[in-house]
């Protein structure tokens, strides 16, 4: 189970990772996702100048363990940057998510937005799928932009991140700790 906290650090929803839920219950309706530590939470004001769109809550939960408010806590670094995810690429369209998206990026001052999604080697695929996550990242990007005149820009991931032909934030961290333990 994925535990969302908001930002007062009160539990609002407990999603299953795999299925387990159906779409019309808490557990199963999907939402944006904004790691915190609910113990701290509430004494906390989440402001970020920047911020890293990612898919998935395991790649947004790695981002703030490294750059985020995670890395703070653990005096890695002195200023986060903010870290949400989406539930998935083509949720950047949904209006209710883009509303929820575009009220967290307000509340929390954003002025810069990096998407990050996956990067996948999806060549054997048919052209309209191929190119779905930079095609959804840079549209994303590019309606930041636009519509909330906050800059924004699309991150390809790098290839060299890959593991079994995909890059995403947690497989380059687990590839990381296995690097630094065959030294």
């Amino acid at each position: 189970l994925i535990p969302y906290f908001n930002e007062a650090g009160e539990l609002v929803k407990l999603r299953p990772h795999k299925g387990g839920a159906t779409g019309d219950t808490a557990a199963g309706s999907a939402r944006g996702y904004v790691p915190r530590d609910y113990r701290t939470a509430a004494d906390r004001v989440e402001k970020f100048f920047t911020v890293i769109i990612c898919e998935g809550e395991y790649k947004a939960a790695i981002i703030w363990l490294v750059l985020g408010a995670g890395a703070v806590l653990r005096g890695r670094v002195r200023q986060a940057v903010g870290v949400c995810a989406l539930p998935g690429i083509s949720f950047a369209k949904t209006p209710a998510y883009r509303a929820e998206l575009d009220d967290w990026l307000g509340a929390v001052d954003c002025q810069r937005v990096i998407v990050a999604f996956d990067d996948e080697d999806k060549s054997h695929k048919p052209m309209r799928q191929a190119y779905d996550s930079p095609t959804w990242a840079r549209y994303l990007a590019t309606s930041l932009n636009l519509e909330l005149k906050i800059p924004a820009l699309y991150l390809p991931l790098p290839k060299s991140w890959r593991v079994n032909g995909k890059a995403d934030w947690d497989g380059a961290a687990v590839k990381l700790l296995k690097e630094r333990r065959a030294q």
